[in-house]
């Protein structure tokens, strides 16, 4: 086996200088206008917190004309339908563990003017790179802990805000949310997380099993995410700690290296790279340092690589391409460092 050399940390003098540069410094970000984006942002959790408890039957039937798709052909049959018993949805909307947490949730929309304006920044790139597309309505919710992002089609969004209530809430079970995920649970991460999840929905599924297809992905993904953002923290985007995204960038060559070495780069095997992918709190085999997602971490840098070298490829262009292996081929991508 190879020896791989894992740098460590810049000193913080120069971690610091890494994340002072702005996003404009660094990258050919173009000019777009918020005007004429108009944002259709409902917040049903207030709705349920509105409802009048002493006639159920009435406060079901204005939830459904208020809020036509996300009630009737979502939240009932597909989030909690046990509620669609309306003595059941009595009892839910009644209790005081459910009525808690729909206040904890009406706070953050309470005042929702950031986040707003976080949305109609990042839908005024996604209009930028995709106008053909429509921008769909947003739903904020709460579900109970059981459902957080989600996209219907391309007309809604949903924002779970039991997800996003801070790091040791107490409904938050350690068993279900460790410390790592918690983390981002975080009221910052709203934005990002809905536009990731919209992303998600763009892309879709990988066309292979490979690893290097889900690479390519969920490069993909992080590809428009900061492309919709581009002015975000590279930590909110990556749900990483600045300083795991600095270790990152000063290790990425060692990271590419070590998928290499093990041959998982072509393994249809998730289970020997499921971490390397999906969320985690450390990539195995690698330092401690090292957080759990590193090889979408290099299928990002495929795809910036990709476009570099094609840059007159659109977003839909980009979407359409399903090879994962031509498309790193094509990338001649080389890590940095």
């Amino acid at each position: 086996m190879t020896k791989l050399i894992f740098r460590t940390l810049f000193p913080v003098i120069l971690a610091i200088l890494l994340f002072s540069c702005t996003k404009d410094e660094v990258k050919n970000i173009p000019k777009v206008s918020t005007e004429g984006i108009s944002l259709d942002i409902r917040h049903f959790e207030q709705g349920l917190l509105a409802m009048d408890t002493t006639n159920i039957e009435q406060g079901i039937a204005k939830l459904a004309a208020d809020y036509p798709l996300f009630f009737n052909g979502i939240y009932l049959p597909r989030i909690l339908p046990v509620l669609q018993d309306p003595k059941v949805f009595s009892q839910f909307v009644k209790a005081p563990s459910v009525r808690s947490l729909l206040d904890s949730c009406s706070m953050i929309t309470s005042n929702f003017s950031k986040e707003r304006e976080g949305f109609k920044k990042a839908f005024a790139f996604y209009k930028h790179y995709m106008p053909n597309r429509r921008i769909p309505k947003i739903v904020t919710f709460t579900s109970e802990y059981t459902l957080g992002n989600f996209t219907y089609e391309d007309s809604l969004v949903g924002v779970g805000l039991d997800f996003f209530l801070g790091q040791g809430h107490s409904g938050y079970n350690l068993d279900f949310f460790p410390n790592y995920i918690q983390r981002t649970m975080e009221r910052e991460y709203i934005v990002s997380k809905t536009i990731k999840t919209l992303a998600n929905d763009l892309v879709g599924p990988p066309a292979g099993s490979k690893l290097i297809d889900f690479m390519v992905t969920n490069g993909k993904v992080l590809y428009i995410l900061d492309h919709l953002l581009p002015r975000e923290q590279d930590s909110i985007k990556l749900e990483y700690t600045q300083e795991q995204v600095a270790w990152c960038n000063n290790n990425e060559k060692s990271i590419w290296a070590f998928l290499l070495d093990e041959e998982l780069l072509y393994s249809t095997k998730q289970k020997e790279f499921k971490k390397y992918i999906d969320h985690s709190p450390n990539s195995p085999g690698m330092p401690e340092m090292a957080p759990g997602r590193t090889a979408n971490y290099i299928g990002w840098k495929i795809i910036e690589a990709y476009m570099n070298r094609f840059p007159t490829t659109s977003f839909e262009e980009l979407l359409n391409l399903k090879d994962a292996q031509a498309i790193l081929t094509k990338s001649k991508y080389k890590p940095k460092r």
